[in-house]
């Protein structure tokens, strides 16, 4: 286990298996889904018009293989973990967009697709759970440093809980 400040608030936060992996080639760590927000706001750019004239960028058309669906929001996600923060951002009424831009990694098949981009924000969202593929998004980070994308860990997933459980406030 280790100590890690959150970029936002400077919270220290005890890290341990995969999150504390994830950060060893991210560099930013965010504490909680407020510091989410805030730290799309710190990082704001303006991205969107510019995103599509990079030869290695195109609009994603993932299809319909999602796992969970969200009533509230009438759409489909890979996980529930990115349910969960999307219903967030829904609530918070930060627009998102799921998945709409894919990045080519190499010449060939591989590419990455980050799962939230906030567009009022240009800046993307990447949601990982306990287990996942580092390799792309350290791949990314290498070809894509102008883009400004953050990782959700495990550690934080928590703090996306619903209004509606919770009275109309957020855990932290």
């Amino acid at each position: 286990m280790s100590f890690v400040k959150c970029c936002v608030c400077h919270t220290r936060s005890n890290l341990f298996g995969e999150d504390k992996k994830q950060l060893d080639f991210s560099g930013n760590f965010v504490c909680s889904s407020a510091c989410l927000i805030r730290w799309a706001e710190k990082n704001k750019k303006d991205n969107k018009k510019n995103l599509l004239k990079h030869p290695c960028v195109f609009e994603s058309d993932m299809g319909n293989a999602f796992d969970v669906w969200s009533e509230t929001i009438r759409m489909g996600f890979r996980s529930g973990y990115e349910k969960v923060v999307a219903e967030y951002f829904w609530d918070n009424d930060v627009a998102f967009q799921y998945e709409p831009y894919t990045f080519l990694l190499q010449k060939g098949d591989a590419s990455y697709t980050p799962d939230f981009f906030l567009p009022d924000y240009g800046v993307f969202v990447e949601v990982k759970g306990i287990f996942h593929n580092r390799k792309k998004l350290k791949i990314f980070r290498e070809l894509y440093p102008q883009i400004p994308l953050i990782v959700s860990t495990w550690a934080i997933r928590k703090t996306f809980k619903y209004k509606r459980e919770n009275n109309g406030v957020y855990g932290s």
